[in-house]
């Protein structure tokens, strides 16, 4: 939606962005998974730990976590917890293409995928800097799934 803005709109974006452009561009917008969790509306409002470290309680409380890049293992455990099988083939087939687009561009299939070297090493620790919440708190996100899928099938299977 942004590219379609008139040229002199301040929200406007290029045709071609990098992720980190992109990122750049929208500052308050950072760390949203976290603000969503904590419930933080004010674009203007500065993340701290105290707000990551609520974030990673609301989520152990209340969450079930899935994990695109096992999704097998995360239907699975949504069936468990569930008590049914997923059938939404839509739903499936949604996450089946992303876990697979992520492992083209892992396997150096994507056509737009940056030259190895130095710019894409600055641009994971840029990204790393600027969404610092979020990445702490997928990091979090993964020793949940761990436990939960060990806790989950046990009270699922006897």
């Amino acid at each position: 939606r942004r590219k379609g803005l008139p040229p002199q709109h301040a929200d406007r974006l290029a045709e071609e962005v990098t992720l980190s452009q992109y990122v750049g561009s929208r500052p308050g917008r950072l760390n949203g998974l976290v603000k969503t969790l904590v419930n933080l509306t004010n674009d203007d409002t500065i993340l701290t730990r105290a707000h990551v470290h609520a974030a990673k309680q609301i989520m152990k409380d209340n969450i079930v976590v899935g994990l695109v890049e096992r999704f097998g293992e995360s239907m699975t455990l949504f069936m468990d917890y569930f008590g049914f099988p997923i059938h939404d083939q839509v739903c499936v087939s949604n996450f089946q293409a992303a876990r697979d687009h992520r492992a083209g561009r892992k396997n150096g299939k994507n056509s737009n995928a940056k030259e190895e070297g130095e710019a894409e090493e600055e641009d994971r620790k840029y990204l790393q800097s600027r969404l610092w919440g979020d990445v702490e708190l997928y990091q979090f996100a993964k020793r949940i799934f761990a436990v939960q899928r060990k806790t989950i099938k046990h009270l699922a299977h006897g």
